[in-house]
């Protein structure tokens, strides 16, 4: 009853530094290290996913990552996400993302490609990856890569019937990486507002039956001639070397 109850020792990194580097913990399988820079990928699309939402079809997105040719994730490189697109099975992402590295030519890019679910967890549609070195810089074309389609499902989801023609996402590299700490990147941004729609239009005279007699309204004849007249301003500005014309 009487023993003493030694006091609970705290470890801190300042305690294991003093104690030398030898006693540090190590990590042999850790994440790899690259240098430092900007290599930026464009996530084209993809073709022929399966219908995951059975009937609805898929509300794809792409995550990108980047591992060496272990599988293992690449330091100070985290994955990214593209936009979700609703409702389709050829999905459009057009997704420029830059990783702050400069992969080795054995790295592997690797897609996979998710079902966004709004009240439980996202499913997984599948993945493809391809060796750095397979990516031409700069190229026009997209490199479709074949997807390896997931085979799990969530308890009581219905498997979703494999599509007739192989499934496919594509990417490109969009350049030679940059070398070195990038500060930022460098954009241009457009802001264009279409033109006024019926649904505008129906709008501003309160008419309900105008704004929800169909789902998709094209331009009436005010918002076709501000496509025109804007169509106009900007291949002049262009034609003058403007590059912010306030017009």
């Amino acid at each position: 009853a009487g023993a003493r109850r030694g006091k609970k020792k705290i470890f801190s990194p300042r305690m294991a530094a003093a104690k030398g580097p030898a006693r540090l913990p190590t990590l042999p399988n850790g994440p790899q290290e690259r240098p430092a820079g900007c290599t930026v990928f464009e996530v084209i699309s993809g073709r022929n996913l399966p219908d995951m939402g059975v009937g609805l079809q898929t509300d794809a997105f792409v995550v990108l990552s980047l591992t060496d040719a272990g599988g293992r994730a690449v330091g100070r490189c985290k994955a990214v996400k593209t936009s979700v697109v609703h409702g389709s099975l050829d999905p459009d992402f057009r997704a420029f993302v830059a990783l702050p590295v400069v992969p080795r030519p054995d790295d592997l890019v690797k897609l996979t490609v998710w079902d966004y679910e709004f009240l439980v967890a996202n499913e997984k549609v599948g993945e493809a990856s391809v060796a750095f070195a397979g990516l031409e810089s700069g190229a026009a074309e997209a490199t479709a890569l074949p997807l390896s389609l997931a085979k799990a499902r969530r308890p009581g989801r219905r498997v979703p019937k494999s599509p007739s023609k192989p499934s496919t996402v594509s990417l490109r590299l969009v350049g030679p990486p940059t070398e070195g700490h990038v500060a930022g990147l460098k954009k241009t941004v457009f802001v264009i507002r279409h033109g006024e729609s019926k649904w505008n239009e129906a709008q501003g005279h309160l008419d309900l039956k105008g704004m929800f007699n169909q789902v998709d309204h094209e331009l009436d004849t005010t918002g076709i001639q501000q496509c025109r007249d804007f169509n106009k301003t900007w291949r002049e500005a262009a034609a003058e070397g403007v590059s912010n014309d306030p017009r």
